[in-house]
């Protein structure tokens, strides 16, 4: 088996990897998350433990970090909420509702929302999904890295 080397971004970590070119793409990031404690192996029921809609986002933003070098994409962590200064001002930033990743690629729109397994939208979220498409732009909900790899392949 031919082995391949391959430079990956994990939680802003960059690692420098020796893999085979016969695993799939999915596989080698399960086997990454696996190896740094993402998703963990429950060792009564032999099944995995998913991981955190925090941990799935750091994940995507990884994963889009090393497409952007590849090919044209912007992307961007978006965040709706309330900044407070040390001089006690208030701002609110961004939409109520906006997806957690905006993703340009190709000439579309693309908002991203990440979820667990058992995650569900908010009335503003499916509001907003609502008005992204109305604009013509696409959104997705996100499970897991795998999901975002075949919406940007």
């Amino acid at each position: 088996m031919q082995s391949i080397c391959i430079f990956v971004s994990v939680f802003g970590y960059a690692y420098k990897i020796n893999y085979f070119s016969c695993q799939s793409f999915f596989s080698f990031f399960i086997d990454i998350f696996l190896f740094y404690g993402i998703v963990q192996k429950n060792k009564k029921e032999n099944s995995m433990r998913t991981a955190t809609e925090a941990q799935i986002q750091r994940g995507v933003l990884d994963y889009l970090e090393l497409l952007s070098r590849k090919k044209p994409i912007y992307y961007f962590r978006s965040a709706a909420g309330m900044v407070k200064t040390d001089q006690g001002r208030v701002f609110k930033t961004g939409k109520p509702g906006t997806p957690d990743i905006t993703v340009c690629c190709g000439g579309l729109f693309i908002g991203l929302e990440i979820k667990t397994t058992t995650g569900r939208q908010s009335a503003l979220q499916k509001k907003a999904q609502t008005e992204i498409e109305a604009a013509g732009g696409k959104y997705y909900i996100i499970r897991c890295l795998e999901d975002v790899w075949k919406i940007l392949s």
